[in-house]
């Protein structure tokens, strides 16, 4: 650092990258550190932070990263997978990593060293997701910029950093991936605990004064912000799809559960055409189709179908991708 102070030495750039663990200064993570120790008191030179923790944003001026757009992502991609390939596989696939730019570019490094093509890796997504993001998947770590560095680790770290500060925020988080990764907001709580005394006594025992206090409510969802693990969007908010993806993964039976219940609780409180409920039952949809009822999912494809015309027109639903995932999985529903 005193080199760095030298005032002859002033064209310098230092980047701490990833600094994800949260340091306090007795019994926290042993493996975090205090980033202000690497921050030079001089008046000269330029530090650059990367980072999920929003309480560095104090430091210095701050910049949130979002989501990369479809051409962003395409491109991250491709410079790691150069092979020719499917288009339509390749943006289903950015669809599924939802522009989290480590998500494709360990998608695309697993492509290229692996051989397999993208719809045998699309198949594996949805099958074997968490061991496909794990860093070790392959003998020598794709990422050699990152070799620690995976899509799992990154989320664990902060996910068990919020289990280590708070469980019922853990919990609630857990709870949130049965219901959507979309929308959440304290009112679907307060519906829940005042139709049902059981809901009251089970949302207690899994999520203390969460359910039952807007306030509790609201520092939870602070916190899940402090760790960048949803975002908010107007009113609500709203986890990323690989949250989603890890923590309802082999569940199928307890998410049918949770999704109908959702189900009910966004047609009472939003009405059966609001985008939310349309969501939940495509999703549900997709869940009855993955467990082979094929009936109970055509119903749901053709009703969320139904409710996306209603709801944009004719014209617009024909350009509107939700619907035309629908229209897909029902051509896939058909040749089965």
């Amino acid at each position: 650092m005193a080199w760095l102070a030298r005032p002859d030495n002033t064209a310098w750039l230092l980047i701490l990258d990833n600094v994800d663990r949260e340091y306090v200064a007795q019994g926290g993570d042993p493996d975090a550190y205090d980033v202000r120790r690497y921050l030079s008191g001089a008046d000269h030179g330029s530090v650059l932070v990367t980072t999920r923790l929003a309480r560095l944003e104090q430091l210095g001026e701050s910049q949130q990263l979002d989501k990369v757009d479809e051409a962003q992502a395409k491109a991250i991609l491709e410079s790691w997978y150069k092979k020719k390939h499917d288009a339509a596989e390749s943006e289903r696939l950015l669809v599924l990593l939802d522009g989290l730019p480590l998500a494709i570019a360990q998608a695309g490094a697993y492509l290229h060293e692996s051989g397999v093509g993208l719809a045998t890796y699309l198949r594996f997504y949805e099958q074997q997701w968490s061991a496909l993001m794990e860093s070790d998947h392959l003998a020598n770590a794709p990422l050699q910029d990152y070799p620690e560095r995976s899509v799992w680790t990154t989320w664990a770290i902060s996910y068990q950093a919020i289990r280590n500060r708070h469980e019922h925020t853990a919990n609630l988080l857990l709870l949130w991936s049965f219901l959507d990764n979309k929308d959440l907001w304290h009112g679907l709580f307060a519906a829940a605990c005042a139709a049902s005394p059981v809901a009251t006594r089970m949302l207690s025992g899994w999520i203390g004064d969460i359910a039952g206090s807007e306030i509790e409510f609201s520092r939870a969802m602070q916190l899940l912000r402090n760790y960048s693990l949803v975002e908010q969007v107007q009113d609500t908010d709203a986890m990323h799809a690989l949250d989603f993806l890890f923590t309802t993964q082999d569940k199928l039976a307890e998410a049918e559960q949770m999704y109908e219940r959702a189900l009910r609780g966004y047609e009472e409180v939003l009405g059966p055409t609001n985008r939310s409920t349309l969501d939940t039952v495509d999703s549900l949809s997709s869940l009855y189709f993955k467990q082979d009822k094929l009936g109970e999912a055509e119903k749901m494809f053709e009703r969320a179908l139904r409710g996306y015309e209603e709801r944009l027109g004719s014209d617009r639903v024909q350009r509107y991708r939700p619907a035309l995932n629908i229209l897909e999985s029902l051509g896939d529903l058909y040749a089965k």
